[in-house]
């Protein structure tokens, strides 16, 4: 067990240098933001422009890619299907990448004040139900393009300056899939 929090490290650090070449410094890693079971999560900061912040999803594996891709596409559905064009209860995601160690990102907005829904404690009742009417509104929208979430939990919805955002879609499918999903199921 000594072992491996030193190959973790080794890991995050070769992808926080790949990270950096892969933009010809076009931006830097300012942090690792947290870490899951597929994705490691950065903050990083273009050294061009405005000089914004924004998240790089990371993934290892080319089974994380497939999540990756499939969150990168079908939040970029969601937005396009929204009649403003952006859907404020889903962040906004801008490209995936191949990054030189071999692993894979998606580089999206980075959410203010973010907050997991299951870490707001003594919230006012009211509050809370304004809280739950987003999450309604993000499922609808997801539904209204035609897909499922399929992981919708605590975790996966955060509470930021902006209001409810619901993340983490890699496990969400379409409603033509779920369908055949349950036709194979019952043949």
């Amino acid at each position: 067990s000594e072992q491996l929090p030193r190959v973790l490290d080794a890991q995050a650090r070769a992808t926080r240098i790949a990270l950096e070449k892969k933009r010809g410094k076009n931006y830097r890693v300012l942090r690792e933001v947290g870490a899951g079971g597929q994705a490691t999560v950065y903050e990083a900061q273009s050294l061009i422009g405005r000089r914004e912040n924004f998240i790089i999803k990371t993934v290892k594996t080319e089974r994380g890619f497939r999540y990756l891709k499939r969150e990168f596409d079908l939040l970029t559905l969601i937005h396009a299907s929204h009649p403003k064009r952006y859907h404020p209860r889903f962040p906004r995601v801008y490209e995936l990448v191949r990054l030189p160690n071999g692993h894979y990102g998606m580089i999206m907005e980075k959410l203010e004040a973010v907050v997991p829904l299951h870490d707001l404690k003594q919230t006012p009742e009211k509050e809370v139900v304004k809280m739950y009417v987003q999450v309604a509104e993000a499922l609808s929208g997801l539904h209204a393009a035609g897909m499922i979430h399929r992981d919708v939990k605590p975790a996966n919805i955060l509470f930021t300056k902006d209001g409810i955002k619901v993340i983490d879609l890699g496990l969400s499918i379409t409603e033509y899939e779920a369908t055949n999903l349950l036709s194979n199921t019952r043949n």
